[in-house]
């Protein structure tokens, strides 16, 4: 009895240590003002956000062609994938040197 409530317990604790979020996702942008962040993968179901082209999103993964799963304002929820644009990187400035001159 005490084998089986020491390997539950021990499961359970392994169960939290797998879902810990430790990886970040990609960082992306909403390509339209007013893009929506749904509940579900459908547009029938239960809008959590709202969002404006300046937001940051995080993509935690591609649901399917047409959805992917997101994370915003500390909320998961799914956007269509068409609605995402990747973030643009600004070049950082170099600085002058005299051998640049």
């Amino acid at each position: 009895m005490k084998l089986l409530i020491l390997s539950f317990a021990l499961l359970v604790q392994f169960g939290f240590v797998m879902a810990q979020d430790n990886k970040p996702g990609m960082l992306v942008e909403a390509k339209y003002n007013q893009a929506k962040v749904f509940q579900q993968p459908g547009t029938s179901t239960a809008i959590i956000e709202t969002l404006t082209i300046t937001d940051q999103v995080e993509l935690i993964r591609r649901w399917n062609s047409h959805w992917a799963q997101v994370k915003v304002n500390g909320k998961v929820g799914y956007m269509e994938y068409s609605e995402l644009t990747y973030r643009k990187v600004k070049a950082q400035q170099q600085p002058r040197t005299l051998a640049a001159r």
